[in-house]
């Protein structure tokens, strides 16, 4: 797919399908900088995200940045409607898939990320005791990126 959303995504590759939706690869044309481009499934984005403004004013070296959020209105027919959030393009490998790769983690390649153990069930809890889902962890090579802004489903 290199289709433009919005007028400004441009949309390649599917990256990943996750509980809340895909992420496709994305560029930003109005500022020139790569981006993922999160499609919810949803229809209510604050379900899965809270305040997008409140995120998008999130700064911090270990949280992926926000950086916009809307419903699609123009581009290809089956994105039109559905709920996106932009964020900064991460590349590296979840906790999940070093954990599945029984890879050694230590301190300098969390990039100061305290993580504790969740047991065989492979979670973890950040240094403030939030719930973090192992594919919330990205190991960029500038250090560890949060997901955290997004909430994980509950089971009914």
């Amino acid at each position: 797919m290199d289709e433009l959303v919005d007028g400004r995504w441009r949309v390649g590759a599917a990256l990943t399908r996750g509980g809340w939706g895909e992420v496709l690869e994305a560029r930003d044309e109005a500022a020139g900088a790569d981006a993922a481009l999160l499609l919810l499934d949803r229809e209510r984005p604050d379900a899965a995200l809270g305040d997008p403004a409140l995120l998008a004013g999130l700064e911090h070296p270990n949280i992926a940045r926000v950086r916009a959020w809307g419903r699609v209105a123009r581009g290809p027919g089956p994105l039109v409607g559905r709920p996106y959030v932009a964020l900064e393009a991460l590349r590296g490998r979840t906790l999940r898939a070093l954990i599945a790769a029984a890879e050694r983690l230590d301190a300098a390649r969390l990039g100061g990320l305290a993580l504790t153990s969740r047991g065989a069930r492979g979670g973890a809890r950040s240094a403030s005791g939030s719930r973090l889902a192992p594919e919330q962890v990205v190991l960029a090579p500038g250090g560890a990126k949060l997901l955290a802004w997004a909430r994980r489903r509950t089971r009914a």
